[in-house]
């Protein structure tokens, strides 16, 4: 599917008005305004949004919302959601008036990035919310406006057109993988949230953020789990969608060193019992191991068990004692 035509991004006044741009008013000096549609009415561009498969969103099921900010990375919702139209409409919101608040932008009306944002209602009442819960969910093309409206006085300015905004845009990743420690031996996880024109189709790697050349074999989905890591390392994942691709930051996996609780042993009703005790800073599964002597030693793994600060116990059952040896911890 080709992007639609860019959307109309222009100075508001009582000469004309467009698609988004400034609003100049007398009566709301020092705010920060857009008008936020993607319907241009006066010209011939518009960008219609429509679903993974084609269909032009229809309807109050699909809202849209203006995003926000002093920085391209740093964007935050701003304004009213706005519902889909239906019919031939189909694909386009109403849109209006939106106020930035202080703050959002470095002074009033000073320049901003701006993004629209869509996604389906029964996600969530917020695009972050919809994206989370895997609906559906749509982002435009980022906008730089080098002013925004609402402060200047005298003669409103002519409108301009700025010819910016596409959809779809690239997409976002709402939720990077997290930073994580594991035992060696054990298994380790990462995963990922992405949001906007999908399907999306998913790669990881280990190394740096952008450095393609350790891909993980099988690692093709939005999360990633790899039995056991042999040194500390980084790992990251890079997001493909119809729109273009994106990659996460990268996440660290460190080993944590295993350190061993104490282990005593008594005889209840003539058979073993185990008892093995953590602390807040050794807490982490451990195997138990039996041995009939120690020169040379023969271990055979009994159970796994997870030492804490709550004693851990195990005993042996009637008839399937290992009998008169040693017990150990090990590693899983």
């Amino acid at each position: 599917m080709c992007p639609a035509e860019g959307v109309y991004m222009t100075l508001k006044s009582r000469f004309a008005i467009l698609v988004v741009g400034m609003i100049f008013s007398l009566s709301l000096l020092g705010a920060s305004q857009v008008w936020v549609s993607n319907y241009n009415n006066v010209g011939p561009k518009k960008a219609p949004f429509y679903d993974d498969d084609g269909t032009l969103l229809s309807g109050d099921k699909y809202v849209a919302q203006l995003y926000a900010g002093a920085r391209s990375n740093e964007l935050f919702a701003v304004g009213p959601m706005f519902p889909f139209l239906t019919g031939s409409n189909a694909g386009f919101f109403a849109g209006g008036v939106v106020q930035i608040p202080q703050g959002i932008v470095d002074y009033p009306c000073g320049p901003a990035w701006v993004q629209i944002r869509a996604w389906e209602v029964a996600g969530g009442g917020t695009f972050e919310a919809a994206a989370l819960t895997r609906h559906w969910t749509g982002v435009s093309s980022l906008m730089y406006l080098e002013a925004t409206g609402g402060c200047a006085g005298g003669v409103p300015t002519p409108a301009v057109g700025l010819i910016g905004i596409t959809f779809p845009g690239e997409p976002l990743i709402l939720r990077q993988p997290f930073d994580r420690r594991t035992y060696s031996s054990s298994p380790i996880h990462a995963s990922v949230v992405p949001a906007g024109l999908g399907p999306f189709a998913y790669q990881w790697f280990f190394g740096a953020s952008g450095d393609t050349r350790v891909p993980i074999p099988g690692a093709t989905n939005y999360s990633v789990l790899v039995d056991s890591i042999a040194t500390n390392q980084l790992v990251w994942v890079r997001v493909i969608s119809p729109s273009g691709t994106v990659d996460s930051g990268a996440a660290r996996w460190g080993l944590s060193p295993v350190t061993f609780g104490t282990l005593t042993s008594s005889l209840v009703d003539g058979l073993p019992r185990l008892t093995i005790l953590g602390s807040a800073g050794n807490v982490g599964e451990v195997q138990l191991q039996f041995s009939p002597v120690l020169s040379p030693a023969k271990w055979v793994a009994i159970t796994n068990l997870w030492q804490s600060s709550v004693p851990a116990t195990y005993s042996e059952q009637e008839g399937a004692a290992f009998g008169t040896g040693f017990y150990r911890l090990s590693v899983p």
